[in-house]
Parts: C-alpha cells; structure tokens; sequence
C-alpha cells in the first residue's frame, strides 16, 4: 500500500491523479466518500450512536514537487526507490522530492480505517499556495466530529501545539490526554509553526485539533524521502490516542497565543506583559521552538525519533517557465484519466464475477444490468 500510494504524482492544482486513487480505495474499502464545492474530499467509516461523536484524520492531497506535474498529466507513476539506513526503510525518487509532504499523511490517515470502526477523513486541495481547499471546508460535515488529527508536520519526533497564533490544543488537555501516549511514541517536540489545514478547521469549528509528524524528511527539497517505520509509528500513534480519546467530543475557544499587552523594551525588543501560559509550558518542554515554516531542509544529521542534531534551513524559490499550457486540454486529459481507470476497475470486478459464476455453474446474465445501469461513477 505505501508503494502504491507514495507511487501517485501529485502538485499544487494538479491532485487529481491521488484523488482519483482515494476514490477508488474508498469504493473497494466500503467507505462512502463525498465531496465539497471545492473538490475536498471526505470519508465516513461507520455510524455514531447518539451523543456519540466521529475521531477525524487530516491531511493535504498536494505537494510543492513540481516535478510531478508532468508525470501527472502523462498518467505515468513515479519509480520509488528503497535504500536501508540505519535499519530503517527509506522511500525517494532519484531527482525530485518523493511529495511526502503530504501523501505521507494521505497514507496514514486512509491506513487508519483498517483498525478503527467508526471514523471521518477529510483531504483538502491545495494546501501549500494558501490552505486554498480548507478555506472553503463543508463546515457542517463536522457537526459530527469530536476531534481531529492532523497529518502535516515534518520528521517523526515533531508536532505542533499551534499554527499561526492559532492554538490547536491547551497544554491541559495535553497533559490529560496526549502526555503519555506521545511520550510512548517517541513525540516530544512541541513547535508553534506556520500554517497548515488544521489551523483552519480549528478557526472555523472550535474542535480541538492536533498536527503530528508523519515520517517525511527534507521536506519540499529535491531529496525529500519517507521512513517507513516511522509512518507507522505516526499511525500507530493516532490509533493509541483515538482508542484513548474515544467518540467524545473536545472543544477550544479560538483563541490567538498573540493576544495581551506588548511593551517595548530599553533593547527595543518587545516582551509581553501577560505571557501566554499555554505559550510557556510548551516552550519549557522544548525551548528550541523555532518555526518549521515552508523551507528546504538542506543538511540535517537529525536522528530518528530524537531532537539531536543540526538542521540548515533555506528558503524554496519556484521558478516560472514561460511555456503556456491549455487548462482545458489538461482537464481533458483529467477526466479521461480518471474515467479509464474507473472502467479498468469495473471490468476487472465484472472479470472475477463472471469467473465465480462459472465455477458455481450459475448464469451470469443476471448480473449484466447490474453492471449496465446501476454501478456509476
């Protein structure tokens, strides 16, 4: 499965080859899946009895490898590669990002299903040019969800407490429900970092959120790679503290870690009068909280599971070619895509009934208009 998935290209605008993929996932898994009027989409495992609330997985279906875009539109898969470091599997692509910022995260929120009954998923578009596809979220799909963990922050002894001022949780309802478990995962890196799609949910909804590193490293650089122990120890993870958290529901007033007086010192910094004190109790726990940011990891001798290490950060620039390419031709190219793998999917399932019949010496004529008239994409 990881293969399979970590295989799919996919970009900023460009997404629809994985959307295409976790479609069809959800249809072979009995997932029902939906879509906003943004093209987000969601996924619902099971019914919540009464007073009873849905645990929520996130995570972004685009990366900034633009690379990838040509083996998008060409319906050509990236050839991953495996090399053993450290007893560890590590996944890449020769010459461009492998995109695991975030199909890392698509990866572990759809291997959840497989060990929870009752469960949501949303994957939004378009999260690195702007959170673009949260912005527009169905608010109301979350009537139902009691929490939300996110799948969006790099290495795998990482995570973030908040987002652009944004708290995603309190330090109380982390000592109370998240303390153990992630200390027992080897998470004990708390950062306030920039934005990513859960920082939005938390804005527009009140439910507390979380964002845990999902086993990518180098993130948005040419050399950008996956562990795979460590995507499994993220997903191991999220199923420990949905079994702990339950089908409960967990709330935050929005509140901005910005807020308070400021006053400007001898030395013209500026200090606050009134210090957040969830602010200082995840500083203390990790006093380097530095911003991740959406930067190049350049050098790093970080090791897994630890904070050791140093880590050189520089800032990605995109270079623009002055090739013009016809959106309408591309989006041609998009549906046939998906429409062909869509008939490859349904002769193939046709294919295996009609061998079954065969063994059982049973006419298949009668399952013909099954196929004709009520399997639709």
């Amino acid at each position: 499965f990881v293969y399979e998935l970590m295989s799919i290209p996919t970009v900023s605008s460009a997404e629809y080859r994985l959307v295409t993929f976790v479609i069809l996932w959800a249809r072979r898994n009995g997932i029902k899946y939906e879509f906003d009027d943004y093209g987000n989409i969601y996924l619902t495992k099971g019914e919540v009895a009464e007073g009873e609330y849905y645990p929520c997985v996130t995570a972004h279906l685009d990366s900034v490898q633009s690379k990838q875009k040509a083996y998008a539109q060409a319906g050509q898969e990236l050839d991953i590669k495996t090399r053993i470091v450290a007893k560890k599997h590590e996944i890449y692509v020769d010459g461009m990002g492998i995109g695991g910022d975030d199909k890392a995260g698509v990866l572990i929120g759809l291997s959840m299903f497989a060990h929870v009954d009752k469960l949501k998923a949303c994957f939004f578009l378009e999260e690195e040019t702007g959170c673009k596809g949260s912005n527009h979220m169905n608010v109301e799909w979350f009537n139902n969800v009691g929490y939300v963990i996110g799948y969006d922050s790099p290495d795998l002894n990482r995570a973030a407490w908040a987002c652009s001022g944004t708290k995603l949780f309190d330090a109380e309802f982390f000592k109370t429900h998240m303390k153990d478990i992630c200390k027992e995962h080897g998470l004990t890196d708390f950062r306030s970092e920039p934005f990513t799609d859960v920082k939005i949910i938390r804005e527009k909804t009140n439910i507390i959120c979380m964002n845990f590193g999902s086993g990518y490293y180098g993130a948005h650089g040419s050399t950008e790679y996956c562990v795979i122990e460590d995507m499994d120890n993220a997903c191991r993870m999220g199923h420990a503290l949905i079994q702990h958290l339950g089908h409960n529901r967990y709330m935050l007033e929005h509140k901005s870690i910005y807020g308070g007086n400021w006053t400007k010192g001898a030395n013209g910094i500026y200090t606050k009068s009134a210090p957040d004190k969830d602010e200082e109790y995840f500083d203390s726990l990790n006093p380097r909280t530095y911003s991740y940011g959406k930067t190049t990891t350049t050098t790093t001798t970080t090791k897994y599971g630890t904070t050791s290490g140093t880590t050189t950060n520089t800032t990605t620039t995109t270079s623009k070619t002055s090739t013009k390419v016809d959106d309408n031709t591309i989006d041609t190219e998009c549906i046939k895509y998906i429409v062909e793998k869509y008939d490859l999917h349904i002769e193939s399932i046709q294919s295996a009934i009609k061998e079954r019949c065969e063994k059982l010496n049973i006419d298949f004529a009668q399952f013909e208009d099954i196929f004709k008239n009520e399997i639709k994409f």
